[in-house]
C-alpha cells in the first residue's frame, strides 16, 4: 500500500490555494501571491519539445529565482491581456525523505489568452502541466518551486471584425448570416432544418475568422 498519499485536509488546502493562484493571475491580483508562494519560490516555464531550456517571451528568459521577479514581469507583460486558467484535480504525493513537510503536485491546465479586442485581434489556447513542490510552514502550505511544461499552443490573429447571426423566417426556417469587415457585406444562407431547434428571435454572436 502506498505510504506517500497526502491526507484529505492537506490536499484540499493545497488545491484551494492552487485555485487561488489561477484566480489571482487571471484577475491580476498580484499581491495575493504572498498567500500561497514563498518569497524565495522559483518559477520556470518550458516547452515540452525543449524541456531543459526555459522559454523566452518578449526577450525575457522565463526562469525566475524569486517571487518578486516573477510578479514584476507578469504585471508588466500581462497588463493589456485577458486570460483564464483551468486546472485539473492534480496528483499530490509526499516527497520522500521530507517527513511529510513537502508535497509534490502535478496539475493539468488549459488556458486561453487574448488582447482587449472583442471581435478581432490576438487569441491563443495552450495546455500543459504544472510541476510544483509545496512546503509546510507552520500549519500552512506554500509553493516552493513551480515548473510549467507546455505541451500544446495554438495562436491566431485576425485583423478584421467578424460576426455570425441568425434570423427566424417563420415557416421558411432560419437565415444564417456571416459578416466580415474585410468584405463589408454579409453572406447569408437558408437553414430550414434548424427552424425547430432555436427560439423565434433574432440573435447574434461573435465568430473568430
Amino acid at each position: 500500500m502506498a505510504t506517500n498519499i497526502v491526507p484529505y485536509e492537506i490536499a484540499e488546502l493545497i488545491r484551494r490555494k492552487k485555485a487561488l493562484y489561477c484566480r489571482s493571475a487571471d484577475t491580476k491580483q498580484w499581491r495575493r501571491f504572498s498567500e500561497f508562494a514563498l518569497p524565495e519560490a522559483t518559477f520556470t516555464f518550458v516547452d515540452a519539445l525543449t524541456p531543459n531550456i526555459p522559454m523566452t517571451e518578449g526577450g525575457q528568459c522565463m526562469s525566475f529565482s524569486h517571487r518578486v521577479a516573477f510578479l514584476n514581469y507578469s504585471e508588466e507583460r500581462n497588463k493589456d491581456l485577458q486570460y483564464i486558467h483551468s486546472v485539473g484535480p492534480g496528483e499530490l504525493y509526499f516527497v520522500d525523505g521530507k517527513d511529510g513537510k513537502e508535497v509534490k503536485a502535478i496539475w493539468s491546465v488549459i488556458f486561453h489568452v487574448g488582447d482587449g479586442e472583442k471581435t478581432r485581434g490576438f487569441h491563443g489556447t495552450g495546455a500543459g502541466y504544472y510541476h510544483e513542490v509545496w512546503v509546510k510552514v507552520g500549519d500552512d502550505w506554500f509553493i516552493k518551486s513551480l515548473r510549467f511544461e507546455r505541451v500544446y499552443w495554438k495562436a491566431c490573429e485576425s485583423r478584421y471584425r467578424s460576426a455570425v447571426g441568425a434570423r427566424y423566417l417563420g415557416r421558411e426556417g432560419l437565415q444564417l448570416c456571416v459578416y466580415a469587415e474585410k468584405t463589408s457585406f454579409p453572406s447569408c444562407f437558408p437553414l430550414p432544418f434548424m427552424a425547430l431547434l432555436l427560439p423565434r428571435a433574432n440573435f447574434s454572436s461573435k465568430l473568430c475568422v
